[in-house]
């Protein structure tokens, strides 16, 4: 990942930005078995993003666009 930063003070005033910075994180986490995101928003499966190709299937849930960061599933709370 590359960002780079800019702030803005109390009055508004934004400053310049920062040089480029970046990261790298690990393309898969150790012992990992599967990793949902959960962003496909409509349908049964939801894809493993952990290279494990370990696909999931939604079962008694439904989506929703209100989740905290866009696409979500509703449980009921007693069978899902």
């Amino acid at each position: 990942y590359s960002y780079r930063v800019r702030a803005t003070d109390a009055a508004g005033n934004p400053s310049g930005y920062s040089n480029v910075a970046s990261a790298t994180t690990p393309a898969t986490t150790p012992g990992l078995v599967a990793a949902y995101s959960f962003n496909e928003g409509s349908g049964t499966t939801v894809g493993d993003a952990s290279g494990n190709n370990n696909t999931g299937t939604v079962s008694g849930a439904t989506w929703t666009t209100a989740g905290r960061y866009g696409s979500a599933l509703v449980f009921n709370g007693t069978s899902a």
